[in-house]
Order: structure tokens, then C-alpha cells, then sequence
């Protein structure tokens, strides 16, 4: 088996940015600013070709749930890593326990050298003592300054909200931003959509049949309105209603002109953990903006739903395939409902009875083995691209050194002219030659001098130029060689998660499974 990243890696540059460092304008902070701070670091203290840069560009450090950071630990984890360089101990996390941890007991135990530039930290300079309580200090008030930057940023957005001005991000369907900074209006087409499903509800129907009805009149769905009219390319749309799209309007408060300003909170300052809050427990800043419907509708909308069988939620996990597999017909997630079914089901079928979604079925088995089929496909192929890719660095490398050669030769050469150059001049002075023979030989080493810088400039040029291609090379390698430590495992939520953003199932039983990467059968 081909060398991996995992066994080539020998320094890892870790940089990370929060949006909360002065919203990302800190240029002092920013990730380029660190890049170039650790790479004259290291071209003076620490040289090494087998660089891999770790980077979480938008990540609070008062957690280590991070992309960048969970990669360089399986690079720790393998055991071939000796240094990690940052540029100080804020970039590599806010939590001065955790921190502590891992500059005490975990990178230690793995012999991994730590270094922080700006603070002028070496883990293998320090051993407890004064230098260790030094670093645990610096640690604390890391977390503090983030800590006390999110409470600054939440109790003035909190006296927003409690002065009924709207700072939620999005505005719902039904309503478009006001003229007025912080207020949402009433959007006349979405809102007479909201009346009617409210009065559907009125009606006495359920939330299925409501959906059902919608799709049979095909009623644009709020997301694919606030795509096309809300100016959110990006947003995921669903062309078709669904159980849960119909609740989450007729249960939005937002329409009867009241705020419900808080309806969860994080638990944690620095983690994704949200505790949703109880309808008792929220505060309700009453009459913000124009109502599109009466609190008196709303609570009957509500009350006669309550009326009809609620939909129970499957228990416990329902196999690592949920939440991959897509309809073909539809876009629908597909979900086999309880643990013990074997077949995946479109979950839009029950409210679209003419689509093809009803001849969506995917066989659990069948598919974990096409999957697993596929998957190992891939790391073939991402194998023997690695093997070409690392020859053609090699051979760039290779180049490289022979045209820093001929560079250095140069430079030699460059200065032998300059020394003859001198001597010319100072025998002319000195009387030992003529002026007809200095302004000759001046010549001379002028056209000497020129051919040589031109020479100079031609394989600097190169040199940067194979650089570029060969650090581009790197780049495209490091993806194919951190997914090779996949091989020769079973198929597992892991593996799902890293490579596989989904699986779309046509109604003919045809698959067609899009990756997290581009294909390697299309390069």
C-alpha cells in the first residue's frame, strides 16, 4: 500500500479564525495573516517539506468540534506527527481546560512538539514550574475574552428583541424586510398562502391532509417561494408540502403580529447543543408588525389540529443509511420509519398519491452492499492517483532542486564578476591598465553581469512556477490520501459521513450516488 498523508505528515500549521475576532476585519488575525506569521517561523526555525495545513475558517475556539482540529488529531492519533505550529494558544482554543489537557497529557503522549509563536511557547522548553502556570493562566483568560465578547454580543441583541425590533435572520413566509432597519412587512402574495392553510386547518383537517390538499392544487411551498422571491440561491428548496411544513407554519406565532423572541438557547457558550424552549416558558413580545392572521384563529387553528391523531415519531436510531438517501421523483428524504422495516419509503408519497414517489423502494441490505461496492471503487482509484500524483511531485521537486542549482551557480558566477569588476576598476586607478582597456573589459563584464541576472530571473520564474504547480499537486493529493485510511474497512457511519453527500433512488431501482468529492471515474 502507497505511502498516506497520514504517514508523510510531519509538521501541522493549525489556524483557525472565529467570526466573533472582530467579525473576520482583524487582519492581524486573519487566516492569511497566520499562514504567513508561521511560514517565516518556520523557514528559520523549524524547515520541513511534509507541511499539512489544518484550517477552521468561522469556528469558535470554545469548543474543539472542528473540522481542522478533528483532522489534525487523526494525524496526532497516527502517530507521525512531531510538531504542530500556531501562531498563538487563542487560535488553538478558548476552553483553558481542555487546552491544558492536550498540551499536558495528550500531544506529550504522542510526542508531538507544540509551538505558539506570539507567545513564545515550545512545549519542549516548558515542564511545568512557573512557565506551566504561565500557559494555564494565559489559557483562562483566552476563555474569559470569549465569554465575555459572546455576552456583549447577546445582551445587545437581547435589548433589540425585548424592543420588538426583528434580528432573527431570516423573515418567514409571509413577510419581506421593511424600509426600516430591523422590521418585516407583510408580503401580500405569501400571506394570502398562510390564510388559506390557516383556514384549511380552521376547517378541522389534519396536517397530512392539508399537505395532500396543497400539492393537489399545486400551492408554491414557503421554501421554494423564499428561494425564487427571497433572494436565497443557496436555500434548500421542497416543491411539494409535507407533515412537518405545514406544522411549522400553522405553530409560528409570527403570523398573529407577535415575537416569540426566545424559542431555544444554546447551553453552552461555544457548543451547537440547543436546548428548545417550552410555549410556556418563551417570552412574547407582543404586537411587533402587522398580523397576517388573529390570535383567535391561531389558537383554533391549533386546538382543532390537537384533535386529530398526532404523528408518532419513530424511537430509537433507524439504520446509518437515514438521512442518505433521496427520492428521485421528488428530492424527499426516504425513511423506512421504524428500526425493524427494511425498506426505505419516500416520505412525501403519502401527500403526493399520483407521483412516482409511490414506487420509490429501497432495500436496505442492497443498498449498504452497492454502497459499500462503490465506496471501495473509489479508493482504488483515489489510490492510484495518489501513486501519480506523488510521482509528478517527486519530479517537480526534482526539477526544482536542479534549478535552485543552476540558481546558486549563478549567483557564484554573479559574484566572481563583481570581484572582477572591482579589480578592473581598481587597476585602472592604480595606473596597471589603460582607459581604453577598462572601458573595454567594463563592457564586457556589463553584458556578463546582464546575461547572468536575465538567467537568474528565467529560473526564478520557473522555479515559482513549479512551486505553484507543485503545492496545487499537494492539494488535490491530500483529499485522496486522507480518504485511503478508509480501505479496507466495512461500510460505517464514518465512512458515510465523510464521503457520501447522498444517494438518489429513481423509481426503477437506478442509483445515482453524488459524493463529497468530485468522482474520480469523471476527472
Amino acid at each position: 500500500m502507497s505511502r498516506t498523508i497520514f504517514e508523510q505528515a510531519q509538521v501541522i500549521w493549525y489556524l483557525r479564525l472565529s467570526l466573533a475576532d472582530d467579525d473576520g476585519k482583524d487582519e492581524s488575525n486573519s487566516i492569511t495573516s497566520q499562514r504567513k506569521c508561521i511560514a517565516d517561523y518556520c523557514k528559520k526555525y523549524i524547515p520541513n517539506d511534509n507541511i499539512v495545513e489544518c484550517i477552521d475558517d468561522g469556528y469558535s475556539g470554545t469548543n474543539f468540534e472542528r473540522p481542522g482540529f478533528q483532522k489534525m488529531m487523526l494525524l496526532v492519533k497516527n502517530g507521525n506527527v512531531k510538531t504542530i505550529v500556531l501562531k498563538d494558544l487563542s487560535r488553538f482554543g478558548r476552553n483553558y481546560l481542555e487546552v491544558g489537557y492536550y498540551l499536558e497529557y495528550v500531544f506529550p503522549s504522542y510526542g508531538v512538539r507544540v509551538v505558539a509563536i506570539n507567545d513564545n511557547f515550545d512545549s519542549d522548553a516548558v515542564s511545568g514550574g512557573m512557565a506551566g502556570l504561565e500557559v494555564a493562566i494565559r489559557n483562562l483568560m483566552n476563555e474569559y475574552y470569549s465569554r465575555d465578547i459572546s455576552k456583549k454580543i447577546s445582551s445587545a441583541v437581547h435589548i433589540k428583541k425585548m424592543k420588538g425590533e426583528y434580528v432573527y435572520g431570516a423573515v418567514p413566509f409571509g413577510y419581506r424586510k421593511g424600509t426600516v432597519k430591523n422590521t418585516i412587512i407583510i408580503d401580500p402574495e405569501a400571506a394570502s398562502i398562510v390564510k388559506y392553510v390557516f383556514s384549511l386547518a380552521l376547517s378541522g383537517i389534519s396536517y397530512s391532509a392539508i399537505a395532500k390538499r396543497l400539492n393537489e392544487e399545486k400551492v408554491i411551498t414557503p421554501s421554494v417561494y423564499l428561494a425564487k422571491y427571497g433572494g436565497r440561491q443557496n436555500y434548500k428548496a421542497s416543491a411539494f408540502w409535507s407533515y412537518e411544513s405545514v406544522r411549522n407554519l400553522l405553530t409560528n406565532r409570527i403570523y398573529t403580529g407577535d415575537t416569540e423572541s426566545y424559542k431555544s438557547h444554546v447551553k453552552t457558550v461555544g457548543t451547537n447543543r440547543v436546548k428548545q424552549l417550552p410555549v410556556s416558558e418563551r417570552v412574547v413580545i407582543e404586537n411587533t408588525h402587522e398580523a397576517i392572521i388573529s390570535y383567535e384563529d391561531f389558537i383554533k387553528a391549533r386546538d382543532v389540529v390537537k384533535m386529530t391523531k398526532p404523528k408518532t415519531p419513530s424511537k430509537g436510531k433507524t439504520g446509518m443509511l437515514n438521512g442518505y438517501l433521496v427520492c428521485g421523483c421528488c428530492g424527499g428524504k426516504l425513511t423506512k420509519g421504524k428500526a425493524k422495516n427494511h425498506y426505505f419509503l419516500c416520505v412525501n408519497a403519502r401527500y403526493r398519491p399520483d407521483s412516482a414517489c409511490r414506487q420509490i423502494r429501497a432495500e436496505e441490505k442492497r443498498m449498504q452492499e452497492i454502497l459499500l461496492n462503490a465506496v471501495r471503487v473509489q479508493l482504488d482509484l483515489f489510490e492510484e492517483q495518489d501513486a501519480k500524483i506523488r510521482q509528478s511531485i517527486d519530479r517537480k521537486r526534482s526539477e526544482i532542486l536542479t534549478l535552485q542549482k543552476e540558481l546558486t551557480d549563478l549567483a557564484v558566477q554573479e559574484k566572481r564578476s563583481m570581484e572582477r569588476k572591482m579589480r578592473l576598476y581598481e587597476d585602472f586607478v592604480e595606473g596597471k591598465i589603460l582607459k581604453d582597456v577598462y572601458l573595454q573589459g567594463k563592457d564586457l563584464l556589463a553584458k556578463e553581469l546582464e546575461g547572468i541576472k536575465t538567467k537568474s530571473a528565467i529560473l526564478s520564474a520557473n522555479i515559482t512556477e513549479l512551486s505553484s504547480m507543485q503545492q496545487k499537486s499537494q492539494d488535490e493529493s491530500k483529499e485522496s490520501r486522507l480518504l485511503s485510511g478508509f480501505k479496507g474497512q466495512e461500510l460505517s457511519e464514518d465512512m458515510l459521513s465523510v464521503l457520501v453527500q447522498k444517494v438518489v433512488v429513481m423509481p426503477n431501482g437506478e442509483i445515482e450516488i453524488f459524493w463529497k468529492y468530485k468522482d474520480e471515474f469523471y476527472k
